[in-house]
């Protein structure tokens, strides 16, 4: 019963039904056949799909978005737990509960980003939702009040949600006819994001 107390129980708690969700939703809606066109392995041509993507602006600047986006929500998920029990000296459990709920704000974030872009369309919703993300992580870093700065943490991870799964659509849709050659540089560039995130917050925290 002790394992309950810690911070494990909660990611725990987050994690283990999201797997058990995940399994049974990819099985039924991923497709079972193959693709039809067998993709060339020739190298001169899978080099050829990351210069066309470099030249292409609208691509390049998706995936600088791409970069600073995730680096901007390491703030989230690495550094909000230390920042509120330090400001508000709450308990850890407390702050993983906090961190839990982010997660669930960024997991229905996501959810729904869907039906604001077939409203709306990509780049509007993920201008504005990426926008609105980094309003409020700057809003709860420096709001005094505990409870405030816990809904605006919600509200900055329910819009990184947003614009993840936006961005993610917009970046697809640059190139059509190299859908996979963008979407592995997408991933190697949230990544770099990601780690240029967390040395500079770590940086940060060091000299300031």
């Amino acid at each position: 019963m002790s394992g309950l107390n810690d911070w494990r129980f909660p990611l725990l708690g987050f994690v283990i039904p999201v797997l058990l969700v995940s399994f049974p939703l990819a099985f039924l809606g991923l497709p079972s056949c193959s693709a039809n066109r067998q993709a060339s392995t020739d190298m001169r041509t899978y080099l050829g799909s990351f210069k066309e993507i470099s030249v292409n602006r609208s691509a390049v600047a998706c995936l600088v978005g791409d970069v600073l986006r995730s680096a901007a929500f390491v703030a989230i998920v690495l550094f909000t737990t230390s920042l509120i029990r330090q400001r508000f000296l709450i308990q850890t459990d407390l702050a993983s509960i906090v961190l839990l709920g982010g997660a669930l704000c960024y997991a229905l974030g996501s959810l729904v980003s869907g039906l604001f872009v077939n409203r709306f369309g990509r780049k509007l919703i993920t201008v504005s939702t990426a926008s609105l993300s980094g309003i409020f992580t700057v809003s709860f870093v420096y709001m005094p009040i505990f409870g405030l700065s816990v809904l605006l943490i919600f509200a900055a991870s329910w819009f990184f949600g947003m614009v993840a799964s936006a961005a993610n659509s917009l970046t697809l849709e640059q190139v059509p006819k190299l859908r996979g050659t963008m979407m592995s540089i997408d991933s190697a560039v949230v990544n770099l994001g990601s780690a240029l995130g967390t040395v500079v917050g770590g940086i940060a925290l060091l000299f300031f």
